[in-house]
């Protein structure tokens, strides 16, 4: 017979509720699943930047066909205005090509405007799709994804105004001292209040970077996505900077790369200078070209950078495994509130 005595606990076997459940690094072989481009688990930087480029093969139509027709039709749209802008700065006919950068300047801040109305929340839920190997069409549910697209439109709104009146807060002191000792004393504390000013805007950038991706994804409200993004960043500031950093790297070299190809047949075939219908033209296509490539693979990136911070703080991969078994409008139409604070 077995002698008996004091029962002694046995050695400590994390487990999916343990304290290692959600904790980056290797995991035990058959506890990760991969339903669609990555693995349910703490994303690493090659799981976001690799995932995103897989998204333009796993789902083409929603990364680059629907960006290419609404960008084909937003150029239509602004080529008339930038014409208009351009005519009303030089008062002539024709423009030097040394203007493109400035009219560049002009025409993407106008797509990027109004195209990522349309494309980001399609862009994040195709993404989330993909993670969980959903293909959503552009066709489902596009009142659900109007919707949260006029919010993130209305915080975009909202940032520019922010950002208007922070200028005006940290010119203050610029502008007094200049009027108080002259240009001297104006240039030393421009310098001291300019870099404050950037690492305060880069700061809460970073901190804010997620706020249109969890209006894309819980469907909430301002409010309630700016405490989510800060809550999601916080411990995580050095990550996300740093994620973001080469994500905006990887499309700034594709940006330089396009427009350089694509203004380079007009330098080529005209000279210095150009029609400025001509010039309007090819920087409204280049300008766009760039930006469905930029957009996309931006906001893919975000959102696989959102879904990792869920992942880790939340236990996301709980639901995402859940919504991989689900019909797309369970998760799809309702807001993935799932799991929230955790």
């Amino acid at each position: 017979s077995v002698p008996s005595g004091p029962h002694l606990p046995g050695p400590h076997l994390p487990g999916p509720h343990g304290p290692d459940a959600h904790a980056p690094g290797p995991h035990r072989p058959g506890t990760v699943l991969k339903p669609g481009i990555v693995w349910l688990r703490p994303f690493t930087l090659g799981d976001v930047i690799g995932g995103a480029f897989i998204m333009y093969r796993f789902n083409p139509k929603m990364m680059i066909v629907m960006p290419l027709i609404v960008l084909g039709l937003t150029a239509l749209a602004v080529s008339p205005f930038a014409a208009w802008v351009v005519s009303r700065g030089t008062g002539a006919s024709s423009v030097d090509i040394g203007d493109v950068g400035t009219l560049g300047d002009v025409v993407s801040i106008l797509l990027l405007g109004l195209v990522a109305v349309f494309i980001g929340p399609m862009v994040s839920t195709a993404t989330q799709g993909g993670v969980i190997g959903q293909k959503v069409q552009p066709t489902d549910h596009v009142g659900v994804m109007a919707r949260r697209a006029l919010r993130a439109l209305l915080w975009s709104v909202l940032l520019v105004i922010a950002f208007g009146v922070m200028l005006g807060l940290f010119g203050l002191p610029v502008w007094g001292v200049w009027t108080a000792t002259g240009t001297a004393g104006a240039i030393a504390v421009g310098v001291v209040v300019g870099l404050a000013a950037l690492a305060g805007l880069y700061y809460v950038g970073i901190r804010l970077l997620l706020v249109p991706i969890v209006i894309y994804r819980e469907g909430c409200g301002i409010g309630t996505a700016i405490r989510r993004s800060l809550f999601l960043t916080q411990g995580a500031f050095w990550r996300t900077l740093g994620y973001y950093l080469l994500i905006s790297l990887i499309t700034s070299i594709a940006a330089n790369v396009i427009y350089t190809i694509g203004m380079l047949p007009i330098a080529l075939t005209t000279g210095t200078t150009v029609r400025q219908g001509l010039l309007v033209a090819v920087m409204t296509v280049v300008a766009g070209l760039v930006e469905s490539i930029q957009l996309p693979f931006v906001t893919a990136g975000l959102t696989l950078m959102y879904l990792d911070r869920r992942i880790r703080v939340e236990g996301f991969e709980v639901e995402l495994t859940r919504q991989a078994d689900a019909p797309q409008e369970a998760w799809l139409t309702s807001p993935s509130r799932a799991g929230v604070g955790r």
